[in-house]
């Protein structure tokens, strides 16, 4: 038994090509093969271990990007929060002030009758 070539190929590429070969292979005996799926898929126990670490390292990348999106999101609504508030804020300053103006004038008129 030979060794074993290195596979970066995915799974379906390697299906497609174990169905091309085994197809060929069959055909002699008057057989058509018309579909291959893998149903299981053992790991030797010396190459187990990488291959878990590598799976928990691309689950960690995802979970990563999930949470840098969501702080940007977050960044997002409070910014939007503070213009918010900003405006509120200086909405009401400006009827404060236009309330404090009518007053004024409304005393400064009232004072001006009893003089």
């Amino acid at each position: 038994m030979g060794a074993l070539v290195p596979i970066h190929k995915g799974r379906k590429l390697v299906e497609e090509e174990i169905f091309t070969a085994a197809a060929e292979k069959v055909r002699v005996f008057g057989v058509e093969l018309l579909d291959i799926r893998f149903k299981r898929i053992n790991y030797n126990e010396s190459v187990r271990p990488k291959i878990y670490d590598r799976m928990i390292s691309e689950r960690r990348q995802i979970a990563e990007r999930f949470l840098s999106e969501g702080r940007g999101e977050a960044a997002r609504i409070r910014g939007n929060r503070v213009r918010e508030l900003d405006r509120i804020q200086s909405e009401a300053y400006r009827q404060v002030e236009e309330i404090r103006g009518q007053a004024d004038a409304k005393a400064a008129g009232n004072l001006r009758e009893r003089l």
